[in-house]
């Protein structure tokens, strides 16, 4: 929506509350003359949180949705969101895994999809795969993890037609600096929810023995873990 609109639609919306200009510039706190520039498409005069309060005057609200290249700004989220389902995809094939990808389920009410489900049948182990490229809540993703891992069983079940004996769980992100920042932000929940990480965690995907909890960093750019990627 342009600038004009915006301000076309909050004098509408004024109008209909039978307000004048001034009434609803003093019931948002600013001046008559800054309501007018807003009405008149003057956004970027003001500043975003001025024009929310002059939107709430009117008991309506203003949703900021940013465009990039036509609005490509989803494709391009996704495609990260795919390169790290890539770089994961490839660490589980060279340690021995079938990895399956996108693996929807719907079970006792509870619904979703696992980004990696890793098999390996010979050990009778599953691996749930969270990935992502960009981290933002702890506590959201290890109750997401929780869940899946608790239907890992029926969901391997319903896939491949056997039960696994060991279910593990790998969150699995973007080796980018502000990821970084972000778990060592988070490390005393994360800590605890992914004891095993680096070279440790790598070790067990090529012989996977029990259940475990782990976190790995993962480079984009040829589908492999890098150096840096190696420390966590």
């Amino acid at each position: 929506m342009h600038d004009v609109e915006i301000g076309l639609r909050l004098r509408a919306l004024r109008v209909r509350a039978r307000l004048t200009q001034g009434q609803a510039a003093e019931r948002a706190g600013i001046s008559q003359a800054t309501w007018s520039r807003i009405e008149r498409g003057h956004i970027g005069q003001a500043a975003v949180d001025t024009v929310r309060g002059a939107f709430a005057v009117v008991e309506a609200r203003l949703d900021l949705t940013p465009r990039w290249r036509g609005g490509e700004i989803d494709r391009l989220r996704d495609d990260r969101h795919a390169r790290v389902v890539g770089a994961n995809v490839g660490l589980l094939d060279r340690g021995g895994w079938q990895p399956l990808v996108e693996v929807t389920f719907s079970e006792f009410g509870e619904r979703g999809s696992i980004d990696v489900l890793g098999l390996r049948r010979a050990d009778a182990a599953a691996l749930i795969c969270e990935d992502k490229a960009t981290f933002n809540s702890a506590e959201e993703t290890v109750r997401v993890l929780d869940t899946k891992t608790r239907l890992a069983a029926k969901i391997v079940y319903d896939r491949a037609g056997w039960r696994p004996l060991h279910v593990s769980r790998l969150l699995i992100l973007e080796a980018t600096m502000t990821n970084r920042r972000r778990v060592a932000a988070h490390e005393a929940v994360l800590a605890r929810a992914f004891p095993l990480r680096g070279d440790a965690a790598r070790a067990w995907l090529r012989d996977p023995v029990g259940s475990v909890s782990a976190l790995l960093f993962v480079s984009t750019s040829h589908g492999r873990t890098t150096r840096e990627g190696r420390r966590g």
